[in-house]
Parts: C-alpha cells; structure tokens; sequence
C-alpha cells in the first residue's frame, strides 16, 4: 500500500494537486459568481415588483440548483466521474423522498400555492380551520397571526387541501348582528332609526346600503337583523362598533328584555 502512494505521489501527486487547486479556485469563482447571479435576480424580481414569497421561492432555488451544479463541476474538474456521482444523487434523492413523503407533500403544496396566489402575504385568510394574516409562506407551513396574537403554523399540505377563506381579496365585508325585539313594538321605526345611525358612521359604506330588517318571528317578539358593509381591513372595528350600536338603540327604543312565552301545556 505505501508502495502504491509513492508511485502515485511520484507520477501523478503533482497533476492532482493542481487539480484539487483548480477545483477549490472553481468553487471560490463559482460561489461568487452564484451571489451575482442571485443578485442581478432578485434585482429583476424586485423592478417587477413580484410578490415577496414568490421571490424568496425563486431565489432560494436558484442558489440551491445552481450550487449543485457547482460541486458536480468541481468534482469532476478532480476527477470524480459525474456520472457515477448524478446516480448517487439521484438515488438518494429517491430514498430522501420517500422518508420525508409528508415533508416533501408540504414543499410541492407551498409551491402550488406561491403559483396559484390563493392569498399573499398581509391577507387575511381561515385556512386549516385557523383565522388569522399570513406572514410568510414559508417551504413547509404558513405561519399565521391570529387575532388573540398567537402565531399558529399550518403545513402547507393541508391548507391547500382544505378550504380556504380570503378574506382581504374581496371589495367589502358583510357584518352580521341581530336583535331581540318584544311584541308589541314598532320595529319599522326602531330599524330607521338604526339605519341613520350607521350612515352617520364614516366606516360604515354607502354603498352597498347597511341591511337592517326582520329576519324572522319567535315567541319573543321579531328578530331583527343588522348588515353594515365595510372594507376589508375595516371588519374587527365595524363589528364590535354595529353591536353597540345595537345596544345602546334598544336602550334608547325603552325595549325591556323580552320573556318568551310560556308553553302550553
């Protein structure tokens, strides 16, 4: 064995050598050459004001792939027949997948989300059963503010899969309220009296008008039902501010808390 590193040292350690030189000369020049590349990119994807996530997409695989590439070239620059190497690679590649099948579902999900734009960063979505503003859609999950402040992560597999609700990419939102009315009561007077109070209320759209009528009878009295229109980023406000609304009219209105009516029996 020694005899053989000798005779290879003798004849070829100077033709190695320099190529192992020329291969890290290589990887050095190459990886500059890669944060160029990603530069001039993500330059172009900023001047074509593309969505952020969607950018970050591009950009992470651009360095990914183009660094491989890179490693292959300065293998083979060694010597390392790339060939053999791109079977190994791809071997690997095979195995890697189907033990991080469930992992891998999230990536091509995340993927088909940044190419569909169902939502984007800043909306405000319920997807996986969760309510809250996308943050980022990341490789894996989609980290979510919800309104109590908690950030939630939900795995892009399932997002896509589930239901989504983008509640940012509509014109207006519909608020829903109800009232309790007694018998005996003038409800037309009562909802004029609310309509004019939202229209005084600069948050509340004219168009489309607030809905205010009955939505049905129980043994109570009517029950009346309240529908302001606002703009999306508007909701949370508008909601809590139509419920007093409410509440401070049936005040006003002298309506007492109506008593259903007792059962037969």
């Amino acid at each position: 064995m020694m005899e053989t590193a000798k005779n290879f040292l003798v004849t070829k350690g100077v033709d190695f050598l320099v190529q192992v030189l020329a291969a890290i000369a290589l990887y050095i020049v190459g990886r500059w050459v890669i944060r160029g590349v990603r530069g001039v990119v993500r330059r172009a994807l900023d001047h074509r004001q593309l969505d952020p996530t969607l950018a970050k997409y591009i950009d992470q695989s651009l360095g990914v792939l183009l660094t491989i590439l890179l490693v292959i070239a300065a293998l083979g620059v060694v010597g390392v027949q790339t060939n053999t190497l791109a079977g190994l690679l791809a071997a690997a590649g095979v195995a890697i997948g189907v033990a991080w099948s469930g992992l891998l579902s999230n990536i091509a999900a995340g993927l088909f989300m940044v190419a569909l734009r169902p939502f984007k960063k800043g909306d405000t979505v319920q997807i996986g059963g969760i309510l809250g503003d996308v943050e980022l859609i990341g490789f894996f999950g989609t980290s979510l503010l919800a309104p109590d402040g908690a950030k939630v992560m939900v795995g892009n597999a399932k997002a896509l899969t589930d239901n989504i609700h983008n509640l940012s990419a509509v014109p207006h939102r519909r608020i829903d309220a109800r009232a309790q009315l007694p018998w005996g009561c003038d409800p037309g007077a009562f909802y004029d009296t609310l309509r004019k109070r939202l229209a005084r209320e600069p948050k509340v759209l004219a168009l489309p008008a607030p809905i205010v009528e009955t939505f049905d009878n129980n043994a109570a009295g009517p029950v009346a039902v309240i529908r302001p229109f606002c703009v999306p980023a508007d909701y949370a406000e508008v909601f809590f501010l139509t419920n007093r609304i409410v509440t401070e009219e049936l005040a006003k209105a002298g309506f007492a808390a109506p008593n259903p009516a007792p059962l037969l029996k």
